[in-house]
């Protein structure tokens, strides 16, 4: 992603792209980069030198989520709980929840039916710095096979839960894992505020560059949702007020 052209008029955004094993190109009049600066950092191929110092500042930590599907959640009632925190084992939260209301279409909540149950597992290397821990995490989370993490969460449910009366042989339909390698920006000291007097990385990110604009979530120094549409919109209309 670059700038081609001179001048506000004859300037345009050249993209290439991968399709179907092949390169493609094309020119925009604008474009929004939605993507983390793990991605943008690297695809804009013109970027200014002060954002690239900025992005300095976005440290990002991998998250492993596993969804456990269970035949029943009985075991769980018994316990009179929906969620649970730990501090050693396999990860350090899990919950289960409503199933998604879809129109007038609701999933009964009854511990006699399946229900997912989520289990978030951050990965910390203490000592390291924040940008070692990660490269070390992401390194972990995506060598790590399928069968050592079922084994994992196969033990740690086992622990919590055995005495309640779950099986992993029969409560258990089956796991889904989602390696996050960027899950969520770790930023360092100035991000929010930045450091002698100097402008804050985000608000740096945040300045359109030319005719590209840079909207994620990792920008409020929390990845989630909301902060994703409201960078989004800041964005998309950073570059209405410019060019259109």
């Amino acid at each position: 992603v670059k700038h081609e052209g001179q001048g506000k008029k004859n300037e345009r955004v050249n993209i290439v792209y991968a399709k179907d094993d092949q390169l493609h190109e094309l020119n925009s009049k604008a474009v929004v980069m939605a993507s983390g600066g793990w991605v943008n950092r690297y695809i804009m191929k013109d970027m200014p030198e002060d954002y690239h110092r900025a992005y300095d500042y976005f440290g990002h930590s991998p998250v492993l989520v596993a969804n456990v599907a269970l035949t029943n959640w009985r075991f769980i009632q018994r316990l009179g709980v929906s969620a649970a925190i730990w501090s050693k084992g396999f990860g350090f939260s899990c919950n289960i929840r409503r199933p998604m209301i879809v129109g007038n279409k609701a999933q009964p909540l009854h511990p006699d039916k399946p229900i997912v149950m989520t289990f978030y597992a951050p990965i910390f290397k203490p000592g390291l710095t924040r940008r070692q821990q990660g490269a070390m995490g992401r390194a972990e989370i995506l060598g790590t096979t399928f069968t050592d993490y079922e084994r994992q969460i196969r033990e740690q449910m086992t622990m919590m839960f055995s005495d309640s009366g779950f099986d992993p042989a029969n409560d258990i339909a089956g796991i889904v894992l989602n390696r996050w390698g960027h899950a969520y920006v770790n930023p360092g000291l100035g991000f929010r505020f930045g450091v002698n007097g100097e402008t804050a990385p985000p608000d740096i990110i945040r300045k359109p560059h030319g005719r590209i604009a840079i909207g994620h979530s990792e920008l409020r120094g929390h990845q989630y949702w909301s902060g994703a549409a409201g960078e989004g919109r800041r964005a998309v209309e950073s570059l209405l007020d410019l060019y259109f």
